[in-house]
C-alpha cells in the first residue's frame, strides 16, 4: 500500500515539475513545443503502468492543461485542442491494451506458480516412492537369503573373548548394513560405558542416562531413531538410531548407530537390528555366567585378581587396541590398609586390580582400566583422590 501511494505521488510530482518548467521559462508547452514533455510522460505511463497510475497521470495532465491556459494567458486554437484530445485518447487506448496484457501476464505467472507447485509435489511423491521401493528391496533381501547369510557369519564369532566377539560383531554389522559408525555401550547404574565400536564415538567413552533422548527412548521401547524425539532434543549430541541390547528389566546395554544413510532411518531397519541385538544378547547372557565364574576363580580375598588373570586380560586389551584402536589404561594406586575393599568397590565392574606390593601403611595395586583413554585415566585418578584423600597415593606402573 505504501509503495502504491509513493508511485501515485511520483506521477503527480513529475507532471507538476514539467508545469513549473513550462511556466517559469514561458515554454507554452501545449502549443509551442513540437514534441511536448507532457505527452511523452503520458504515453510512458500508458505503456509501463497499470490503469490507476495512468488515470492519475491523465488527471494531473488535465488539471495542468486547464491551469496553464489561465496562468499563461493564451487562447486555445482548434489545432492545439485537437492535438491534445488525440494524444489523450491514444494514450487511453494504449493504457487499456496494456492493462489487458498485464492481466494476461499475471494470470500466466499464477498458472506457472501453480504448475511449479504441482511439479514439486510430484517430485516429492516420486522421492517418497523411491524410498518405499528401496525399503521393499531391502525387505526382500533381508527376509530372503540376506538375514540367513548374516546369521551364518555371526555364528562364526569368536566366543572365547566377549570383547573380541563384540568387536567382530560390530565389523560384520557395519559391513552388512553399510553403517560407517556404530558403537556398543554397557549399561550400569545409570551410566553407559563404551565397550566396542567402529569410528570415534560421538557420545564419548562414557555418558549418563539423561545425556541422550534417543538412547533413553530405545531403552524403554527397544528401538528409537532421532526423528522420534526431535522435538525434545536441545543442544545435546544425539545418535541417529539406537537399539536396546537385552530385556527391559534386564538391560545389557545399547547398540548406537552414529552415522547412517537417511533412507535407512526407518522401522524396518530398526526391527532387523533389534532381532540381531536380541540374538547377540542371548550369547552374551550365556557368556556372562561363564566369565563371572572365571572372575571368581581368579579373585583374591581382598577383591583383587591374581597375576595370571591380570596378565591374560592385559594381553587381550593389547590385541583389541592393535586391531581396533580400542583404548585401555593401567594405573598404580596405593591405598591405606583397612580401606582395600572400599577401593575395590570404587572401581568399575570390568576393571582388573592386581596386588603388586604391600608397604607399612599402604597396599599398592596396578589396575587395568578397560576402554579408557588418557583423559579417562586422569578422571579416574582424580575421582579416587577426592574420595580417599590422604589415604591414597599414586605409584609408578612397572
Amino acid at each position: 500500500m505504501k509503495r502504491r501511494l509513493l508511485s501515485l505521488l511520483e506521477v503527480i510530482a513529475v507532471f507538476f515539475l514539467i508545469f513549473f518548467l513550462d511556466y517559469r521559462f514561458h515554454l507554452e508547452g501545449y502549443r509551442a513545443m513540437i514534441f511536448s514533455l507532457y505527452w511523452v510522460f503520458l504515453m510512458f505511463y500508458a505503456v509501463r503502468s497499470d490503469l490507476v497510475i495512468f488515470f492519475t497521470a491523465l488527471i494531473s495532465y488535465s488539471i495542468i492543461f486547464i491551469v496553464n491556459t489561465k496562468v499563461q494567458h493564451f487562447v486555445l486554437d482548434k489545432a492545439t485542442l485537437m492535438s491534445n484530445v488525440i494524444v489523450t485518447a491514444t494514450a487511453a487506448i494504449v493504457a487499456l491494451i496494456n492493462e489487458s496484457k498485464v492481466h494476461t501476464i499475471e494470470k500466466l505467472k499464477i498458472s506457472n506458480l501453480e504448475k511449479d507447485k504441482e511439479i514439486e509435489k510430484l517430485n516429492e511423491k516420486v522421492e517418497s516412492q523411491k524410498i518405499i521401493i528401496k525399503e521393499l528391496k531391502d525387505r526382500l533381501f533381508f527376509e530372503g537369503e540376506g538375514i540367513s547369510y548374516l546369521f551364518a557369519k555371526l555364528r562364526d564369532l569368536p566366543i572365547e573373548d566377549p570383547r573380541e566377539m563384540l568387536q567382530r560383531f560390530i565389523e560384520i554389522i557395519s559391513e552388512f548394513f553399510g553403517i560407517p559408525k556404530l558403537s556398543i555401550y554397557r549399561f550400569n547404574n545409570g551410566f553407559y560405558r563404551f565397550i566396542s565400536g567402529k569410528g570415534q564415538p560421538i557420545l564419548g567413552y562414557t555418558f549418563k542416562d539423561e545425556d541422550s533422548k534417543v538412547v533413553q527412548k530405545a531403552m524403554e521401547e527397544g528401538f528409537s531413531k532421532i526423528t522420534d524425539v526431535i522435538a525434545e532434543v536441545g543442544e545435546s549430541v544425539e545418535p541417529w538410531l539406537a537399539v536396546r541390547i537385552g530385556e527391559k528389566e534386564k538391560k545389557f546395554g545399547v547398540l548406537i548407530i552414529e552415522e547412517i544413510d537417511p533412507a535407512k532411518l526407518n522401522i524396518s531397519y530398526g526391527r532387523y537390528l533389534s532381532s540381531i541385538s536380541a540374538w547377540i544378547y542371548g550369547i552374551l547372557d550365556r557368556l556372562e555366567g561363564y566369565n563371572e565364574e572365571l572372575r571368581k576363580k581368579h579373585m583374591l580375598p581382598d577383591g583383587s585378581y591374581d597375576k595370571e588373570y591380570f596378565e591374560e586380560t592385559e594381553r587381550k586389551f593389547k590385541e583389541l587396541y592393535e586391531k581396533y584402536r580400542i583404548p585401555y589404561s593401567i594405573i598404580c594406586i596405593c591405598v591405606k590398609k583397612g580401606r582395600e575393599k572400599e577401593f575395590m568397590k570404587s572401581l568399575r565392574r570390568d576393571d582388573v586390580p592386581n596386588l603388586v606390593k604391600s608397604e607399612e601403611d599402604f597396599v599398592c595395586y596396578r589396575t587395568l582400566l578397560s576402554t579408557c583413554n588418557e583423559q579417562g585415566k586422569k578422571a579416574v585418578i582424580n575421582r579416587l583422590k577426592v574420595k580417599f584423600g590422604e589415604d591414597l597415593k599414586v605409584c609408578q606402573v612397572d
